[in-house]
Order: C-alpha cells, then sequence, then structure tokens
C-alpha cells in the first residue's frame, strides 16, 4: 500500500506562464544559500544567446525545525520568489528535511511541477551542488525523447548491507540483492506527464528512502516509464570542470552535468567558460586527462566534504 500524504505550502512561487522552455527543480538543503544563489547567478538565468529559450527555477525545501533558518529561508524567499517549501506530514506527523525523507520531497516535486507547469516542455529535476552546462543542455533537449526519463542509468547496482554505511538497507526494507535500474539522483530530464505518472505510482507503493531508487527504478517500472541514457553527457569528478575553466585554450567541454561538490565559485567559473566558449564557438572537445572511475552510488550519490578546489592548468 502507498503512502497517503498530506502536502502544505508554507512558501510557494507562482505557476508557470506558458512560456517557459524548461522548469528546474532543485533539491536543496535550507542551510544551502550560496548553492542556490550560485545557481541564480549563473546557468538558471538563462542566456541572451539563447532565443525564448526561458528557464523557471524552482528550489525543493521541506520543513524546518530552525526558527532562525526559517526565518532566512522567508527572507530569501521574499526577494528571489522560487523556493517551494511543504510541510509533509501523514498519520505519524510531519516530516522535517532530513536525508532519510528525501524520498518525500521528491515526490513533492513532481506534484507541485505537473500541477503548476503542465505545459512545459521539460522538466529538469537535479541537486545544487551539480554543474549545468546550459548551452550542452540546450543541444540535447531539442531532440526528441519526450515520454521517458532521460538521465544516468545505474544498472544492477548491489544494495548496500554493510553495518557503517549510510547507504545500508535491511532487507526488510529492500529484500533484494540489486537495485532496479535507476537514474542518478544527480540531474534527469523528464516531462510533466512523466511526473505525473511517477507521482500518481508513488500513491500505491510503500515507501522506501532511497529517493532515486524508489522513484525512478522502482515507480518508474510499474508505471511503464522507459529511460534513456545520458551516461557519457555527465562526468562524476569535478577535476574535469576545474581543468576546464582554467584551460585557456578554444576547447569545448564535452558534458553538460558534473559535480561542484558544493563549491559555488566552481559553478560560477565553470559558467563563464561556457559562456566564454559559446562566443568564441569553441571546438570539441576538451579532454585534456581521462580519469577512470568506478561508477557506485558512493561514486554518484554520496556528498563530499569540502570543497573543489579551483586551480590553474600551465
Amino acid at each position: 500500500m502507498g503512502v497517503n500524504l498530506i502536502y502544505r505550502y508554507v512558501l510557494n512561487t507562482t505557476p508557470c506562464s506558458g512560456k517557459e522552455s524548461l522548469v528546474v527543480l532543485v533539491h536543496s538543503a535550507p542551510n544551502h544559500y550560496a548553492q542556490r544563489d550560485s545557481i541564480r547567478s549563473t546557468w538558471g538565468q538563462g542566456s541572451q544567446r539563447l532565443k525564448k529559450f526561458w528557464i523557471k527555477l524552482v528550489f525543493l525545501l521541506a520543513a524546518v525545525e530552525d526558527e532562525a533558518q526559517n526565518w532566512k529561508i522567508q527572507l530569501e524567499h521574499l526577494r528571489y520568489r522560487d523556493i517551494v517549501q511543504v510541510v509533509i506530514s501523514n498519520d505519524l506527523g510531519n516530516f522535517i528535511d532530513a536525508y532519510r525523507n528525501l524520498t518525500y520531497k521528491h515526490v513533492m516535486g513532481l506534484k507541485w511541477a505537473w500541477e503548476n507547469c503542465p505545459r512545459a516542455p521539460w522538466l529538469l529535476k537535479m541537486d545544487d551542488d551539480i554543474f549545468v552546462h546550459l548551452f550542452n543542455l540546450y543541444k540535447m533537449v531539442k531532440e526528441d525523447n519526450r515520454e521517458k526519463l532521460i538521465c544516468y542509468v545505474q544498472k544492477q547496482m548491489p544494495v548496500t548491507r554493510d553495518e557503517g554505511s549510510k547507504w545500508r538497507v535491511t532487507i526488510p526494507e529492500y529484500p533484494l540483492m540489486f537495485y532496479e535500474d535507476y537514474c542518478s539522483g544527480w540531474a534527469y530530464l523528464m516531462t510533466p506527464n512523466i511526473a505525473r505518472r511517477l507521482y500518481v505510482e508513488s500513491r500505491y507503493r510503500p515507501y522506501f528512502w532511497v529517493d532515486d531508487v524508489h522513484v525512478t527504478g522502482t515507480l518508474a517500472k510499474m508505471a511503464g516509464v522507459p529511460r534513456v541514457a545520458i551516461n557519457s553527457k555527465f562526468t562524476t569528478v569535478a577535476e574535469s570542470a576545474i581543468m576546464w575553466s582554467n584551460d585557456d585554450g578554444n576547447k569545448e567541454w564535452k558534458y553538460i552535468f558534473g559535480p561542484t561538490w558544493g563549491d559555488p565559485d566552481l559553478a560560477a567559473k565553470a559558467h563563464s567558460k561556457a559562456v566564454d566558449c559559446q562566443r568564441r564557438q569553441c571546438r570539441c572537445c576538451f579532454d585534456i586527462f581521462t580519469i577512470h572511475v568506478e561508477e557506485t552510488r558512493e561514486t554518484l550519490n554520496s556528498p563530499r566534504k569540502g570543497r573543489a578546489q579551483v586551480v590553474t592548468v600551465n
């Protein structure tokens, strides 16, 4: 049986006007003020070079217990009007913004999107520590893969049973040895209709706290939503964006999405490089080094501590 949730909007933004080309649903932690500002001031505001490609930013937050933090979030929303904060509850009580409650926030974002932006061509769900190369994204969404999840597809990922891991899942929670194929929660594209189908399916399925597995794996399978793998458009190492943004050459980045590990300076520098490359018509593709990284859940979804260091490449 699914989970019947009650949503009460504490903060809300305006519905789509109908002119938006892309609605970006950003999962953000309450105290990630710098990450939100970085997105707003860089690729999230669109570009004059992309005529009539309008972006609507929506930052998704759940309830916060700290009153001082709540006040700060309210002031932020008064300035930007782009935060959706919801008190999510069921018969057991309210759910605060916490790691094991991410599935509630994920489903809430789907519900908000299809109710408020049903005619938007595209939705992008993403985390707030991911850099998006706006111009490469624009090229990709011109292709028609509408009724599918477009993402980094994780295949045959083993369920973690280790006692000391933050990803530990008990057998009663998920009895299988391997997860259903699913999309990395870093970033994925869909349509409002896909969001609607996933949300409706969530009402009939048991809750599972690993949100990307539950929503883009289990719910997608049950709803008959296929996935399109664009794994080659992701890099899993921040060093790629660091070295590209510091390179003086006339080479374009070959990715759309990459991690910043929460460093707003890296996001700003990479976006500035992307804008410059658009102006200079950079050639493809920057690939000064190759790093082989095992693509695991730890790589694609675990939050790293610290900031990415912006270095100069001679």
